[in-house]
């Protein structure tokens, strides 16, 4: 009995450490990622020296990216190697799903794809304030439907959608979470894929945009590179017993 509390006790400590490790390397990497300006963002002729300097940032992120891939699967290799029971299982099996959740994790799954495209090569797509905003109904319509159906994860263009996630339609653009990004919209929904389809198939196509709609039995999502920041929210802390 002592032996088998002992190896809880290590488990534990174990599991603790992980998850401080885990919470550093995550918010190491966002910031890292939100110091960097987005490429997409419009520069003058002028501007060429900034825009090969951001070019050279975006290219040292994605080295510290892979580098904290290469620490995560070292990471996730030393988890296996702690002496798992049914308790310290439940909360690995937890610790996970709260990190998929946040989008902190690539993720692989069933469910379905739309497109939405612009239907005509027309300057009007960029700079027409109602032609915009019909961009933005339909892109905010189709989240909101997937959300409805439980999709359990969304993304746009490969950004990942949260509860946490920023959308607003910017001049001629949309921002998500920081990046820039336009029509055509790739939106990968994960989920029980019939269901999905059924939620969204009648969204149809407008006079300004066509919609594809097909169900994948495998969709990639990657993870989302911008932490999660509590300005006001504080944990509650339990009053003394």
């Amino acid at each position: 009995m002592t032996k088998l509390k002992e190896i809880k006790i290590t488990n534990r400590l174990l599991i603790f450490i992980v998850s401080i490790f885990l919470g550093i390397l995550m918010a190491f990497q966002a910031k890292t990622v939100q110091s960097v300006p987005d490429l997409n963002t419009p520069y003058s002729r002028g501007n060429n020296k900034l825009s090969a300097d951001i070019k050279k940032l975006k290219e040292e992120n994605r080295h510290l990216d892979n580098e904290i891939r290469r620490i995560n699967r070292a990471v996730k290799k030393h988890e296996k190697k702690v002496i798992k029971d049914k308790e310290t299982d439940e909360i690995f099996n937890e610790i996970q799903n709260y990190r998929m959740m946040c989008g902190f994790e690539d993720i692989q799954g069933s469910g379905i794809i739309i497109e939405i495209y612009d239907l005509y090569d027309d300057y009007y797509y960029n700079y027409d304030p109602q032609v915009l905003n019909d961009k933005k109904e339909i892109l905010f319509t189709t989240i909101n439907l997937l959300r409805i159906g439980n999709a359990e994860a969304i993304s746009v263009n490969d950004i990942r959608i949260t509860n946490y996630t920023e959308m607003e339609l910017a001049n001629n653009h949309f921002e998500i979470n920081g990046k820039s990004t336009n029509t055509p919209f790739v939106i990968k929904a994960m989920g029980d894929k019939d269901h999905l389809y059924n939620i969204v198939k009648n969204l149809g196509e407008d006079c300004f945009f066509g919609i594809n709609i097909t169900k994948e039995e495998q969709i990639l999502m990657p993870k989302n590179n911008k932490a999660i920041e509590f300005k006001y929210a504080n944990p509650l802390e339990e009053s003394s017993k």
